[in-house]
């Protein structure tokens, strides 16, 4: 925890610390789950917040909370040569539910050169409706494929992205971050503790989906950790496997990678779910889109079944994270199902 990360920009660190305060304060002030009260992102909200929960910490004995509750877990990344402190935002929905490896867990990942705050606020109604309902039981992990704010380059040439994808999802992913969070909020254990043969067979419940960039990553990660996800949904973009950008076009191969894996791994399309969604004025995306999963059902019919391979093309719909808000309101329900 020695090392000092340089904020670029806005201080992302601090957005985590106000995301965290605005919804503890709702166990003593107003109700955000359920009530739709926008997370107070700003430091003055943050320590507002803050100073109630102390308040009344204070004055009376708080039992622990029993509403959903958004929380972090920290980790550390090593990333060419230098040590980064890393946050993950953790929504739990029934935060008292005791510790089982049958806990259904989906990690998110959001856009170039957005964060994992923007993508838990865009989806605070949903996460809080889905709740109230009962249609949520799942664990939502929002995270971050930059290991720090400086190192996003803020520029409309989001290939400049790629080796952090690539470091992501061939390393932090399984290797830094699933630990940390699952073993707090499932093994009961230590990072250090966890071994890889109990992330393997808790395969089944754990996912990963995605926006743009993130879905990107999705793909990534379904070609190249099966081992340990067996449902995804990239929103918004193709796979960059074969051959970076150009991957998109390389349907063919991609899918003759993707059928390899899985055939490498024993996956079979009882034990995968794909739910693959693109906005319809999403021009180019919609036709990488269109490109690969076609060709991943014509390639591999055995595997990509209409049960394990679901592709919607949203009427209306742009690049945009309301088309992802959308297909996590239509799919997450019956994620794990």
């Amino acid at each position: 925890m020695a090392t000092t990360l340089v904020p670029v920009r806005y201080d992302r660190r601090q957005t985590v610390l106000s995301v965290l305060a605005v919804l503890t304060a709702a166990a003593t002030g107003p109700a955000l789950m359920g009530g739709h009260a926008p997370y107070d992102l700003s430091p003055e909200g943050a320590q507002a917040t803050a100073t109630a929960v102390a308040q009344a910490s204070a004055s009376t004995q708080i039992e622990a909370p029993s509403r959903p509750t958004l929380t972090s877990v920290d980790y550390q990344v090593t990333y060419d040569g230098t040590v980064y402190n890393k946050t993950a935002l953790v929504y739990l929905p029934h935060p008292d539910a005791p510790l089982s490896r049958d806990t259904n867990f989906l990690y998110l990942m959001h856009g170039s050169s957005q964060s994992a705050q923007d993508m838990a606020s865009q989806l605070q109604p949903v996460l809080e409706d889905m709740t109230r309902k009962g249609t949520l039981d799942t664990v939502v992990v929002f995270t971050t494929y930059y290991p720090d704010p400086s190192l996003d380059s803020d520029s409309d040439d989001w290939m400049l992205d790629e080796p952090l994808v690539t470091f992501f999802t061939d390393h932090e992913l399984t290797e830094a971050l699933v630990p940390a969070v699952e073993a707090r909020y499932r093994f009961g254990t230590t990072p250090e503790q966890v071994r890889t043969s109990q992330l393997v067979d808790t395969r089944d419940h754990r996912a990963f989906g995605g926006f743009s960039m993130g879905s990107i990553m999705t793909w990534d990660v379904l070609e190249d950790q099966l081992p340990f996800f067996s449902r995804f949904m990239p929103v918004s973009a193709s796979s960059w496997e074969v051959d970076g950008y150009q991957g998109a076009e390389a349907a063919q191969a991609t899918a003759e990678h993707i059928s390899a894996e899985a055939a490498q791994v024993g996956t079979t399309s009882l034990d995968l779910r794909i739910y693959a969604v693109v906005g319809e004025k999403d021009i180019e995306e919609t036709q990488f889109m269109d490109l690969l999963v076609d060709t991943l059902r014509t390639s591999d019919p055995e595997l990509f079944t209409s049960e394990s391979l679901t592709y919607t093309v949203m009427p209306g719909g742009g690049h945009d994270l309301e088309v992802f808000t959308k297909a996590f309101e239509d799919n997450v329900p019956g994620l794990f199902d």
